[in-house]
């Protein structure tokens, strides 16, 4: 099947479509290249899916498997050698990739907000925080006077910052990196976006103050109803907060499913070795990796791209594309014997979304 056929049907087999209210982002067909001095690299190949509203859909995957770029495309921030060379991202029901720059920018922000991997990088080191933050609230909400001033008191006081007052006055230096990515979700939510994009939010955080952004991220959206994309390389985060997951591998989404399905019954062979890497809290002593790299898109592998990688190749995987195919209603893979992985009696981790509260 090509890339386009393969779109084509991963769009008809996903549940929700832009015509239904529960979508908020309907990607189709998207494709991203990087310049070179040879031929350009196709670094994104046909993604499609969508986001439901007020869930949190994980995308998950080895570094290098294009999430942060999926992210950058989405807003179309990319700069060069990036370009998106094809598809479309329906939001709300406008096409991103047909707006003018004038109307991005009115999106961004206002719309769709994003954190960063480095909170304290991503903050302006010659501004004080507050400054910025009254900025968004003058920029995408039209507010002005006293009313700036309690707002910014207030949506810091929604994510848990102690001491607004002193905060506001501060510059980022002055504030640890868990303080500075509530900052960032503050300066998000200010603009009351429909959609938060979080790339890696605790990454370089230390393992409170993690948890703690983890728990304010899954209240953002109990109490605000917020949708939001984590991307991220970890599935245990996944699942402490995601209700759905998607699985990216060298540019291209392998495997899409609700996050309880996605630890219960693990489709994909990149799935499962993902999930047995994981730290096994009954057997420490043991840990699995998955064997080779992320492959270079520059020459990326004919056919499955995870065939070089997986233990249940054939001849079949090297010279033809997987098609996406259900497993059950809303969880469909990209793999031609997906169900002799379902059949390996190898434990799937379910543990993890078990043990979320």
């Amino acid at each position: 099947m090509s890339s386009s056929a393969a779109g084509k049907g991963i769009a008809g087999m996903d549940a929700a479509s832009t015509r239904d209210s529960s979508v908020l982002l309907d990607v189709r067909r998207l494709r991203t290249e990087f310049a070179t001095r040879a031929e350009p690299v196709r670094v994104l190949d046909g993604l499609d899916f969508t986001l439901t509203n007020h869930h949190i859909t994980g995308l998950v995957g080895e570094s290098g498997s294009g999430k942060s770029v999926t992210a950058f495309s989405l807003l179309r921030l990319l700069r060069p050698p990036g370009n998106v060379v094809s598809g479309e991202v329906w939001f709300r029901g406008r096409d991103l990739m047909s707006l003018s720059e004038k109307q991005m920018t009115a999106i961004r922000g206002r719309e769709i907000g994003m954190i960063f991997q480095q909170p304290r990088a991503s903050l302006n080191p010659v501004f004080r925080v507050g400054d910025v933050l009254n900025h968004v609230l003058r920029l995408h909400r039209g507010m002005k006077g006293d009313a700036v001033r309690r707002e910014a008191f207030r949506v810091f006081q929604e994510v848990g910052l102690p001491d607004p007052a002193r905060i506001l006055r501060s510059y980022p230096h002055e504030l640890s990196g868990g303080m500075c990515q509530r900052v960032m979700i503050a300066q998000v939510l200010a603009g009351q976006p429909k959609l938060l994009i979080a790339d890696e939010p605790t990454t370089a955080l230390d393992v409170t103050i993690q948890m703690q952004i983890v728990h304010l991220l899954r209240s953002i959206r109990d109490r605000l109803g917020l949708t939001q994309l984590l991307i991220t390389h970890d599935l245990g985060l996944v699942g402490e907060m995601c209700d759905d997951v998607l699985v990216m591998y060298a540019g291209e989404i392998v495997e899409r499913a609700p996050v309880v399905d996605l630890f219960d019954q693990p489709s994909h062979p990149y799935t499962r070795g993902l999930l047995a890497s994981r730290a096994n809290r009954k057997d420490r002593d043991r840990l699995y990796s998955i064997p080779g790299t992320v492959p270079s898109l520059v020459a990326p592998p004919t056919g499955c791209r995870f065939h070089p990688r997986c233990p249940y190749a054939r001849q079949i995987c090297s010279d033809v594309a997987p098609a996406p195919e259900h497993v059950s209603a809303n969880h469909w893979v990209r793999c031609h014997f997906w169900k002799d992985v379902v059949r390996d009696p190898t434990s799937a981790g379910r543990d993890t979304v078990a043990a979320r509260g």
